[in-house]
């Protein structure tokens, strides 16, 4: 039983950019960390430095890359163009 909700939540949290949070969580806590999981915010690579940063984020917490805020709202990460 443990194994099948460890499972679930590995599916839930892979979708959302977390799938070893997401293994451990319904693992550990059952339906409670499949909850847990689902409500979290999705994250994205950094295409300029590979690091995770949370989905509509207009610049990375690692390299300081500056992102197209609207873009970044859906997930897509362009670089700012200079003004």
């Amino acid at each position: 039983m443990f194994l099948v909700m460890g499972m679930i939540g590995y599916a839930i949290g892979n979708q959302k950019g977390r799938p070893v949070e997401g293994f451990f969580a319904g693992l550990l806590l059952g339906v409670i960390g499949l909850i847990f999981i689902a409500l979290r915010k999705p994250r994205i690579k950094c295409p300029e430095c590979g690091g995770w940063i949370e989905k509509g984020i207009a610049y990375c917490n690692h390299c300081k890359a500056a992102f197209d805020q609207q873009l970044a709202a859906n997930g897509i990460l362009k670089k700012k163009e200079a003004s």
